[in-house]
């Protein structure tokens, strides 16, 4: 009997160590929209990158009128096709967002000049703002790095004062499990197996 109990309480140590070891540790990735085949629809309906899209966001390349200078990795890049405004990026699971490049259309009647980035949680509380981030200084037009640092997002609304503006090389993470988090668990678990120990010990 006191070999069962003993293992149990090895056994138990054992998961709280590998649980704690193995909580994910964030790794960036980079959306650059360049594999994307328009052949295939739009970004939107083919969920690109694991993400929903709001369908008003455009794919655009940099053969098209006014955005030669707009792409910052390749030559696709993501843009607010007929002035869309608050466009919208969501995914099941929450991310951590870094930033993103933007750019402004060359054509002076369609300039942007600002983007306002707004991040929700899965419960809809705000938890990021960066608001009129200048993406044109000196109607420059290149692809400009503009970042956030908001962490566990589920939804990135991104807006701006007028004119097109174009996006690329979007940096993410997944949001990372806290030590805490794990650690709890893990001690719920240490405290059951403590419960079906003394139980056996009764029996």
């Amino acid at each position: 009997m006191k070999d069962g109990i003993h293992f149990t309480q090895r056994w138990l140590k054992g998961l709280a160590i590998a649980l704690l070891l193995g909580a994910p540790l964030a790794s960036a990735d980079l959306i650059t929209f360049d594999d994307l085949d328009p052949s295939e629809g739009s970004v939107s309906e083919q969920s690109y990158a694991g993400f929903n899209w709001d369908s008003r966001w455009g794919l655009g390349d940099s053969g098209m009128s006014g955005f030669g200078d707009a792409a910052h990795s390749g030559s696709q890049f993501l843009f607010n096709q007929g002035f869309e405004s608050n466009l919208e990026i969501t995914r099941d699971n929450p991310f951590d967002f870094m930033g993103a490049y933007f750019a402004s259309t060359s054509n002076y009647n369609n300039m942007s000049f600002w983007i306002t980035l707004v991040a929700y949680d899965g419960q809809g509380n705000k938890v990021g703002e960066l608001v009129d981030a200048q993406i044109n200084p000196d109607f420059e037009n290149q692809p400009l790095w503009i970042a956030a640092d908001f962490t566990n997002v589920s939804r990135l609304v991104v807006d701006a004062a007028g004119g097109i503006f174009a996006m690329d090389s979007l940096q993410f993470q997944d949001t990372a499990v806290s030590v805490n988090e794990a650690g709890g668990f893990v001690l719920l678990l240490i405290g059951l197996g403590g419960l079906w120990a003394a139980r056996r010990r009764v029996h």
